[in-house]
């Protein structure tokens, strides 16, 4: 099967996933919207506030690094594992000893005991079967469709039935839980895990080099997508932050999910193709026009039909996050072009594009966040977030421009 076909038919897959994922999140936030009030979800969110931040602080790049190899040995996937596992238990130790100070920065002391049973979530995760990085080597989503369908069916399923009983935000944090307990028990059941444990640091060492530059990227993409619900839960509380983190679910759907299948399938795939630049350029072209378009026209959907969407989603005590939907879908709008992008620059080995972009847009987000919204509430924070979008994106675009040119000079 030649590249192009691989693609395709891993994309399939995935956005079968990503459909998946979507419908039964929608359901989830349907049934959970009816249940649970705003506070509760702003709770949850400030939860989740803290273990992405640790997450994001301590991130490896692992798996890029391991997609990106030309070859890889149970030394590099010992290796990834151990490092991994080390990692996953340091963050819960962190979470769960700081778990007082960061209810107190966010002034909400029954958030403690969520943080830290939901620290138990990166140990679980970082058990997982390292060999399932070779499924997205070797473009076989199939696998992963399986294995990532798991995780999401546990989680909806948990996190419905433990809210129906606690009518709290126990049902949300268990879902975590359940999810990753999910995804890594059948990670070890559809790929055979590494035949020996043979960590090495030469092999850590190699893959940690590649994986700094999206350790900055990774750093700069939580401020820049968590910095926004931080200002909200510190300085509007719990209730806006459910509201606005909703918001902002729904109006970033096409470029978190409909454009994240092609940065989860088309990596790999440019990767494969990095060495021959005209082709390397084919490729590119025809996913990113199909996609952003797909992105743009759902983006501005969402924009026109905000009201009756919030309604038939979330019912009517969810009617105040609808100005910052209509806010926010023009950034989801401006935002597809950097999801689409960034697999290009990670497959010819140029990450740290990624990351400046990265690092520009969030310096220009937190001049105004504070200000803007201690003024505006949460319609602020939502047009904080696209000023800064559309200053920083001609950076991107020009970056990508000048890739795209026949006579790139790849050394530059």
């Amino acid at each position: 099967m030649n590249l192009t076909r691989q693609t395709i038919t891993a994309g399939g897959w995935v956005m079968g996933h990503k459909f998946l994922a979507r419908f039964a999140g929608i359901f989830k936030t349907i049934i959970l919207a009816r249940i649970l009030t705003p506070n509760e979800f702003g709770v949850f969110g400030l939860t989740t506030i803290a273990l992405g931040m640790l997450e994001t602080f301590s991130e490896t790049g692992i798996d890029q690094a391991l997609i990106q190899q030309k070859q890889v040995t149970d030394e590099h996937l010992s290796s990834a594992w151990m490092i991994n596992l080390l990692r996953g238990t340091s963050l819960f130790i962190l979470l769960y000893l700081t778990a007082p100070l960061i209810s107190q920065f966010f002034g909400n002391p029954t958030i403690i005991i969520y943080i830290r049973v939901i620290a138990l979530s990166p140990i679980i995760k970082s058990l997982k079967n390292p060999a399932v990085i070779l499924l997205q080597r070797q473009l076989n989503f199939r696998r992963e469709f399986m294995l990532r369908s798991v995780g999401t069916i546990a989680e909806v399923t948990l996190g419905i039935i433990v809210s129906l009983y606690t009518r709290n935000a126990w049902g949300l944090v268990i879902s975590i839980l359940a999810g990753v307990l999910g995804e890594t028990m059948t990670s070890y059941l559809i790929i055979r895990p590494p035949a020996k444990f043979v960590p090495t640091k030469q092999a850590a060492m190699k893959l940690l080099n590649f994986g700094r530059w999206l350790w900055g990227s990774s750093i700069l993409s939580y401020i820049a997508t968590q910095g926004d619900n931080i200002a909200v839960g510190k300085l509007l509380g719990a209730a806006d932050l459910g509201f606005y983190q909703n918001a902002y679910k729904i109006a970033t759907l096409p470029s978190t999910q409909i454009t994240s299948v092609v940065t989860e399938v088309t990596y790999p795939a440019l990767s494969q193709i990095n060495q021959d630049h005209p082709r390397l350029i084919r490729a590119f072209k025809k996913t990113f026009i199909a996609n952003l378009s797909v992105s743009l026209i759902s983006s501005f959907a969402i924009i026109l039909l905000a009201k009756p969407l919030t309604l038939i989603l979330f019912g009517p005590n969810w009617l105040p996050l609808v100005p910052s939907l209509r806010i926010l879908s023009l950034y989801g709008a401006i935002k597809a072009v950097s999801t689409v992008v960034g697999p290009l620059f990670k497959a010819v080995g140029k990450p740290h594009i990624i990351t400046t972009y990265g690092m520009l847009f969030v310096l220009t987000m937190l001049i105004g966040i504070i200000p803007m919204t201690k003024a505006y509430g949460i319609e602020g924070t939502s047009w904080t977030v696209v000023i800064a979008a559309l200053i920083t994106q001609p950076y991107l675009i020009i970056h990508t421009l000048r890739l795209l040119q026949p006579n790139y000079d790849e050394s530059a």
